[in-house]
């Protein structure tokens, strides 16, 4: 018997090489991925940003996405296959599509998003939407780099973007 993923509700805390991910669930959708230094940390985190998951507590990860996120951070491939429910304005949900197509091993600058989604002025408001990414890795915002091809700025840090992409063939840091 399957597992009803319909009814997942909570958290599912996992932990790689290069830290702890906890991927929080709304009625069976991911809704937050996010990554930190140890378990304490992404629940905080957690709690901050999706305080009605938090308060949900632990659950079953009938997706597997915690422990493939963090096998992903660890250099391991995989095709997400969940759904999502990420919450945020209409300009953030067009950033995080247009950041989905960047491939990996692949980057592209904050003006290139920009340019892609028509909005070529807006540089400094993709990189905010890349700041407020509620799914880290399958919203691959740490592929988003500056115009001079340099990484920067990671809602999880810098030492976590820069392993990231170095799984992934690039040396960005």
């Amino acid at each position: 018997m399957g597992t009803n993923t319909s009814a997942l509700n909570g958290y599912v805390v996992d932990k790689g090489e290069i830290g702890s991910v906890i991927v929080g669930y709304r009625n069976g959708r991911v809704a937050a991925v996010l990554l930190g230094d140890d378990v304490a940390d992404v629940v905080r985190q957690l709690g901050a940003r999706f305080s009605d998951i938090a308060a949900r507590g632990p659950c079953d990860d009938g997706h597997g996405v915690a422990r493939k996120v963090a096998a992903y951070m660890d250099g391991e491939d995989w095709t997400f296959d969940a759904q999502t429910e990420v919450s945020g304005t209409s300009f953030q949900k067009t950033v995080w599509r247009a950041i989905q197509s960047i491939p990996r091993g692949r980057t592209e600058t904050y003006a290139q998003i920009a340019a892609k989604i028509g909005r070529p002025k807006a540089v400094r408001a993709v990189a905010s939407a890349c700041a407020a990414n509620p799914i880290a890795i399958l919203v691959p915002c740490h592929r988003v780099v500056r115009s001079d091809r340099k990484a920067s700025g990671y809602a999880w840090g810098m030492d976590r973007k820069s392993a990231i992409l170095a799984s992934e063939g690039l040396d960005k840091a």
